[in-house]
């Protein structure tokens, strides 16, 4: 092997090892054995390495570099494989391991670009749905008299898609939005928040009257005022559309000090949401199925967690289906 190769494998500051195309360890570096524990190089231990990735079979055929992040052994890693060609031997894979901190760098630079390809893509879809929803248009306005009443359905059908894309468009705009936006905080009296939040529910609380009440006082607390509406208008108005029509929505708000953190609550007295469900309701675009009937972007509660995540706050849900929900939500407390 290169002296060149040698010299930085063996001084390479995190784990690196050399492992043949199945998998098992060749030789590792100093810096493998504190990291893993006195790794023994010459039992037959594999680490267990196709437990946590693509197989080294799978790495191979495609020749050439591979960055995979992983949860390695109690650790947030980021697993680098490099093809090493040996003229004197089977070809191996060098693997090095960076761990948490070099990690965390990495995700960082990753979710801005993760945000600024969302938003050249909504700009590019843009276009083209505007296109979309005015020719539909125009035909629904110039050529409605020629068509049958299928035909006047199936236009009907293009702009509603039409404008529930623009609804998505313009909702994944905001969560790219929220990481800028969540910079700028300031004091701010959670009552203001939900007035402003009920002021935006115009609409909606006037045609459903819903029952709105505070249960306990509501503090002041370090935030971005403007997120913490968005907030509160999405778990307020999932709260009214998800009680069924024939009764009139209650929904109760209170909050209550932990610790380091002030903990609100929004609960609602509707259908409720199936315990299998309940995580996978902050994922991006999911709909619970029984609720496919409801208006929404699915968007909204993901909106939500991002929005609190961005606070270092946590967000959960507690559900029966058919006695209702409530929304928990953390902010820290500026509290002595």
């Amino acid at each position: 092997m290169q002296e060149q190769f040698l010299l930085f494998f063996q001084n390479h500051q995190y784990p690196a090892l050399l492992l043949n195309l199945e998998g098992r360890i060749i030789a590792s570096n100093p810096a493998t054995n504190s990291y893993f524990a006195e790794l023994v190089v010459e039992s037959t231990v594999d680490l267990g390495l196709k437990n946590f990735f693509a197989s080294i079979n799978q790495v191979i055929l495609i020749k050439k570099n591979l960055t995979i992040n992983k949860h390695f052994l109690g650790y947030d890693s980021q697993l680098k494989f490099n093809l090493i060609n040996n003229n004197s031997s089977e070809p191996m894979v060098l693997l090095l391991i960076e761990p948490e901190t070099a990690l965390s760098k990495n995700w960082i630079v990753g979710q801005e670009g993760i945000d600024k390809l969302i938003q050249a893509l909504v700009h590019e879809l843009k276009a083209p749905l505007v296109t979309i929803f005015g020719f539909s248009s125009a035909l629904q306005e110039d050529y409605s008299l020629q068509l049958n009443k299928q035909g006047v359905n199936f236009l009907e059908s293009i702009n509603r898609s039409a404008r529930n894309l623009d609804d998505k468009l313009m909702n994944l705009i905001e969560l790219t939005q929220v990481s800028r936006q969540s910079r700028h905080q300031e004091p701010t009296d959670f009552k203001e928040v939900l007035q402003d939040a009920c002021h935006m529910l115009k609409s909606i609380v006037e045609k459903r009257n819903p029952q709105i009440i505070t249960i306990t006082d509501l503090p002041k607390v370090t935030c971005n005022k403007d997120l913490m509406v968005k907030v509160m208008v999405n778990l307020i108005s999932n709260s009214i559309k998800f009680t069924p029509q024939e009764r009139q929505p209650i929904i109760r708000i209170g909050c209550e000090p932990q610790s380091k953190a002030y903990q609100f609550w929004v609960s609602d007295q509707g259908i409720g949401i199936a315990l299998r469900s309940q995580k996978k309701v902050f994922e991006l675009f999911y709909r619970v199925k029984e609720l496919q009937k409801v208006t929404g972007s699915g968007l909204g509660l993901t909106l939500v967690q991002r929005i609190i995540q961005a606070h270092n706050g946590k967000l959960k849900v507690e559900s029966t289906p058919g006695i209702g929900s409530c929304f928990y939500f953390t902010l820290p407390s500026t509290h002595k």
